[in-house]
């Protein structure tokens, strides 16, 4: 019995100590940490952060971007502003987007077509083009550790227009032409699918009545369909005495049998269509 309790003594004596010593390390490493945190604020405050931890500096590789800063009234040509890295701006937005523009201006009633023809005319009469260039703008962080309360954390890449502009020249002119014409183009094309559109549904739905007309043979001998409107002509069946046709059309050329003159009718008879001549036909 008392090895028993003296053994349970022991285990609760472990598990105190483990717990003992897990929150003594918790404590130090929380300890440490405040310390660590603490010395660099003072460290910047004495220094002005000339000793604070350094950041790697995360900029673009492509070489159409730069650190170069808006003010830039010093250019006075197209050459100070090409040597600084700033590119002529002849489409302002990415053809993709053009696309899905067309499509949501085709459910804009009248003012979808009137935006692409104002697109158009701002095109046909530009009297300046513009220049851009891709810089790198900082990126800043919350961080207390510095003085300033913020940490450098790279750059991104932003889209900057020159403060500088110039009058179009010939290729840029004949660029802004042709887009003008394609918007003028879309406009119009909009214009026609949105009217088709609306004339279809303001449209009267009317049944439509087909007019048969009906002959019927004068030829007691009977009368001969020929495959063409001549009496040279195959033909292709008899039809008898007083039998009813359906007649297509009287519009045939015109020929005189004995004393009379007509026009051969192109004429339905059963299944078969052919050409008979209208003499020896009344029509109802």
């Amino acid at each position: 019995m008392g090895d028993i309790r003296t053994l349970l003594h022991i285990k609760s004596s472990n598990r105190m100590g483990f717990i003992e010593n897990l929150a003594k390390g918790f404590v130090r490493s929380a300890v440490n940490q405040i310390g660590r945190d603490g010395g660099r604020i003072i460290s910047n405050k004495v220094y002005k952060d000339t000793r604070s931890t350094p950041i790697q500096l995360v900029g673009f590789s492509n070489g159409d971007t730069h650190t170069g800063t808006s003010n830039n009234s010093g250019f006075n040509s197209r050459q100070d502003l090409k040597g600084a890295g700033y590119k002529t701006e002849l489409f302002r937005s990415n053809v993709v987007l053009y696309f899905f523009m067309v499509i949501g201006c085709e459910i804009l009633p009248i003012f979808g077509p009137l935006y692409w023809v104002y697109l158009a005319f701002r095109n046909f009469f530009k009297k300046y083009t513009r220049f851009y260039c891709y810089t790198q703008k900082p990126v800043y962080v919350q961080d207390r550790r510095y003085k300033t309360g913020q940490r450098h954390d790279g750059y991104t890449k932003v889209k900057e227009y020159s403060d500088v502009v110039a009058k179009p020249v010939t290729s840029e002119r004949i660029v802004f032409i042709i887009k003008g014409l394609i918007a003028l183009g879309v406009a119009i094309s909009l214009a026609s699918f949105q009217y088709s559109i609306y004339d279809s549904w303001n449209k009267p739905t009317t049944d439509v009545v087909e007019t048969i007309n009906l002959g019927t043979v004068l030829a007691e001998r009977g009368l001969n369909m020929r495959t063409s409107a001549s009496g040279q002509a195959e033909i292709l069946t008899s039809i008898p005495f007083n039998e009813s046709i359906e007649v297509i059309s009287t519009d045939g050329p015109e020929e005189t049998i004995g004393s009379k003159t007509a026009n051969w009718m192109k004429v339905k008879y059963k299944e078969e269509t052919g050409w008979v001549w209208g003499g020896l036909i009344k029509t109802e």
